[in-house]
């Protein structure tokens, strides 16, 4: 269980990062 938390925390972060990336590249 500990690990699907962890997969989806990650994914999480790295979809913020990717949004975040896109927002610093547009601005």
């Amino acid at each position: 269980m500990n690990r699907i938390i962890r997969g989806k925390h990650i994914n999480f972060l790295l979809f913020r990062y990717k949004r975040l990336g896109v927002n610093k590249y547009r601005s």
